[in-house]
């Protein structure tokens, strides 16, 4: 499976359960802000974030 086809599943990504999900999230959106430091931080924190919910499921 390519990562980068999963661009165009990124609501199904953040709706899903699976921590695997904010792997292939973080690699897409390091891939879409390469050069970009200040939106890549923010998306890091975006992401550490959308942990949460997930850890606390579990």
């Amino acid at each position: 499976v390519k990562l980068l086809s999963y661009e165009e599943k990124w609501s199904e990504l953040e709706e899903s359960n699976n921590p695997f999900a904010i792997v292939v999230m973080a690699h897409l959106k390091t891939k879409a802000t390469k050069g970009k430091p200040e939106e890549r931080e923010k998306w890091k924190w975006i992401l550490i974030r959308g942990l949460y919910p997930t850890f606390r499921t579990q």
